[in-house]
């Protein structure tokens, strides 16, 4: 028996055992919701329901398609996604909602109509809000449409409505128009779930969440409950690392590292403590070649209890000098050594950024591809740092007239996280306010490896 599941990208995966379908949701990083045979697969349920479908030996295939949201990137979404809206009566549920006129700055009475949706997509699971469709009981009718004559000033127009009218603010908030048949238009809110929550509307101060029958308002307990899983899941991402940095420090890494001050790059898809998912270690396997340890040779990998370790750059004591994890969960772990010698102990400035930006490319890259979504923390750790000093060249210390030794101040450098709501940021952005702290301890302003537009220099 063959179970085909439909991904949002338009690709198959065609599951051959019951388990195959919990990767199939892990893939997506989303929330599905399918009926077979009578039975209403979900995230919370799927493993069950992997087997109760299984024991239907007479289905020789039974297709599963996701439903959640518009199944399409938002740069993605055309026409004929928002006509299939309608051809399948696709009606308002936990993940979309649909309207049929745009609120103008004038229909300020409105405008809170329009925010609670938005809050309550936030609050929940995320969703789309669409104008431009007329529906009867929540079932689409009719594709109207919407008068708009500037795209650009309307999607700023909303985003500002957005941003004001919600606290904390919602990130990561998209918005697609695309042109009817008519010459009108849809105008498409994507909202991500928030993982900042609970969010509220500013001009009642409500607390707003989704269920299948659309937006209801949180109560108090319930508002007490988001804060505490908001927190929950924040402090789980610290301890994770704290531990991790222990385990190195104290040489409990899964390979045998030599001496010397260690680099340590997380990235931290959140979906990997909110949600109970697990990679698969064919997948995994197959990561092989993207998250080799970057400037390293002697290249090698490993499978262990955490999922895959690769490693390599033997030092001259025979133990390694770099490693890779990836575990299960979806976490990448980089980290590699500044052997000290008898004259110097040096953290090489250039060196140290530029591997870490190489790393970080090589891990967001691998997380999009398994579709993974954001939020994703990034955490920059630097231990053994006692007696070290930032090495600048020649050049460097000449053209900023830089005579010190740049010493570290401290043994271990733990700067804090990043919060990452789009694939999209480019890495300067993200990483240099993270480098401008460790030059800090070293006694320098900002890293000198970048130009004026906080492009990073290639020397190379």
């Amino acid at each position: 028996m063959i179970l085909i599941v439909n991904l949002p990208d338009k690709k198959q995966l065609r599951c051959n055992q019951p388990a195959s379908l919990k990767i199939a949701w892990m893939r997506t990083g989303r929330p599905f919701f399918v009926n077979v045979l009578g039975i209403r697969l979900s995230q919370a349920s799927i493993t069950l329901n992997a087997e109760l479908i299984w024991l239907h030996k007479d289905l020789s295939k039974i297709h599963l398609t996701f439903k959640y949201m518009i199944p399409k990137s938002t740069e993605e979404i055309q026409i004929d996604d928002i006509q299939a809206l309608k051809d399948s009566e696709r009606s308002e549920d936990r993940t979309i909602e649909y309207k049929s006129v745009l609120p103008t700055n004038a229909d300020s009475k409105k405008i809170p109509f329009l925010l609670k949706p938005v809050c309550s997509f936030a609050n929940t699971d995320g969703g789309d809000l669409v104008f431009g469709i007329k529906e009867k009981k929540g079932v689409p009718k009719d594709i109207c449409g919407v008068n708009i004559d500037d795209q650009d000033t309307e999607k700023l127009r909303f985003e500002n409505l957005i941003r004001n009218g919600i606290e904390p603010q919602i990130r990561g908030i998209k918005i697609r128009i695309v042109k009817t048949l008519s010459d009108k238009h849809i105008l498409i809110v994507r909202i991500p779930k928030s993982w900042t929550a609970p969010h509220r509307v500013k001009s009642n101060s409500k607390f707003y969440a989704r269920n299948s029958s659309g937006t209801y308002e949180l109560d108090v307990p319930q508002i007490r409950q988001s804060f505490i899983l908001t927190e929950k899941l924040a402090q789980q991402i610290r301890d994770f690392r704290t531990d991790r940095i222990a385990s190195i420090i104290g040489g409990n890494t899964p390979i045998s590292l030599c001496k010397g001050a260690k680099v340590s790059v997380h990235i931290i898809p959140l979906v990997s403590f909110s949600q109970n998912i697990s990679f698969n270690i064919n997948e995994i396997e197959n990561l092989y070649h993207r998250l080799k340890p970057n400037g390293f040779g002697g290249i090698q990998k490993r499978l262990n209890f955490d999922g895959m370790v690769i490693y390599g750059g033997i030092s001259e004591q025979g133990s390694n000098k770099a490693y890779t994890q990836f575990f299960r969960s979806g976490i990448i772990e980089f980290v590699w050594v500044y052997e000290a010698n008898n004259q110097h102990r040096y953290l090489k400035s250039y060196d140290y950024e530029y591997k870490t930006i190489q790393n970080y490319i090589s891990g967001m890259n691998v997380l999009r591809e398994f579709g993974v979504l954001p939020p994703v923390f990034v955490l920059l750790t630097i231990s053994g740092l006692s007696g070290y000093s930032l090495y600048l060249n020649e050049k460097l210390r000449f053209d900023f007239d830089i005579d010190e030794d740049c010493r570290f101040d401290r043994d271990i450098l733990a700067v804090q996280e990043v919060e990452i709501d789009s694939f999209d940021r480019k890495p300067n952005e993200i990483l240099k306010p993270l480098f401008d702290i460790v030059w800090n301890a070293a006694g320098l302003r900002t890293s000198l490896n970048f130009d004026k537009n906080d492009e990073f220099i290639k020397r190379r």
